[in-house]
């Protein structure tokens, strides 16, 4: 373990923080091994998508999610917030279970409809086998359409990191996306080959988001008090018009839409299996200068982001999901 946490220390610099935050969250043999990758896999699994099932045991064939953009308030090192390099990967506390409330040093809850996610990373060139001691960072807006490090320069929750067990799974406590204009609700996350690898967005093997049924993103809007500023940005997105999802196939769509259960009122639980090739190189989402993940743009690597996406973009600006000769603000 010493000699993986001095690697840790010489990446780039830094220390990432994130191997002393695994082993302080489970027993020192159990973070051993997977830092070692020593974990044994099993022969066969099973998982389901949104309504259908988009691995099988049997035929071993899923589905890889499609690569979409980080957007621009990733906090994984690609551009900058307020000033200075955003990049919550290198903050002690990031590996976590619950994403509602801040860490390293910061205090403050985000309010919302509880939600229960459970991941399951997979090898789709391998027989969709479970991809274990992967690093999975995952991060969305809050109740009301805002986030953390960019919007809220005082807060970073809402924004996480879980390593794969023997099954390849990660779990997150956090809250229901809201909405906001020109995108539909979503999830961002970022998977990485290992611990020691998940110091900036460069490092990374797939980058994606998941997606929501309408139904049950009506219902939360329309019903709990925090999500009142989601109604009408929700009102008046489609998959169709979405900047992100609306070029996906159908089948990538379904492979992207998070299994639900449960209601707004007592919370959700939710599952997806994240397929991926690790052996595909990596898309890094270049967008050009000042764009999420371009080449340094003003304001640092990747530019700085765009402002407040609830409200209606200034006269003359092609909204987010309409055609356009240049980069659109988020994603």
């Amino acid at each position: 373990m010493t000699n993986k946490l001095n690697m840790l220390e010489k990446l780039s610099g830094r220390s990432t923080h994130l191997a002393d935050d695994l082993e302080n969250i489970m027993p020192r043999r159990r973070a051993l091994a997977l830092l070692a990758g020593g974990a044994t896999l099993p022969v066969l699994v099973s998982c389901g998508g949104s309504g259908s099932d988009v691995v099988s045991a049997v035929t071993g064939a899923c589905t890889i999610l499609p690569e979409e953009t980080n957007g621009p308030y990733p906090a994984d090192g690609s551009n900058s917030a307020n000033g200075s390099l955003a990049n919550v990967l290198i903050t002690s506390g990031l590996i976590r279970e619950d994403m509602r409330e801040s860490f390293g040093g910061l205090e403050g809850t985000a309010e919302g409809v509880p939600l229960e996610m459970e991941l399951t990373v997979v090898d789709a060139a391998n027989g969709c086998q479970p991809l274990v001691g992967y690093l999975v960072y995952a991060w969305h807006c809050t109740a009301d359409g805002l986030y953390s490090v960019y919007n809220m320069e005082d807060q970073n929750y809402l924004r996480a990191a879980g390593v794969t067990d023997e099954n390849g799974k990660v779990k997150f406590t956090t809250v229901f996306p809201g909405c906001y204009m020109g995108r539909m609700p979503h999830i961002h996350f970022e998977v990485y080959p290992s611990v020691e690898s998940a110091s900036e967005y460069s490092e990374r093997v797939l980058c994606s988001q998941i997606a929501f049924d309408d139904d049950t993103a009506l219902s939360v809007y329309e019903n709990v008090p925090e999500y009142e500023d989601s109604i009408r940005p929700f009102n008046q997105i489609s998959l169709e018009s979405d900047n992100v999802f609306g070029d996906n196939t159908d089948e990538e769509f379904a492979a992207q839409t998070m299994s639900i259960s449960g209601d707004y009122s007592a919370g959700f639980t939710g599952t997806l299996t994240i397929a991926l090739d690790p052996t595909a190189e990596p898309v890094l989402n270049d967008m050009g200068p000042g764009g999420p993940g371009g080449p340094g743009g003003p304001g640092g690597p990747g530019g700085p982001p765009p402002g407040d996406m609830r409200m209606e973009p200034p006269e003359g600006m092609t909204p987010p999901g309409e055609a356009s000769s240049s980069p659109t603000p988020e994603e």
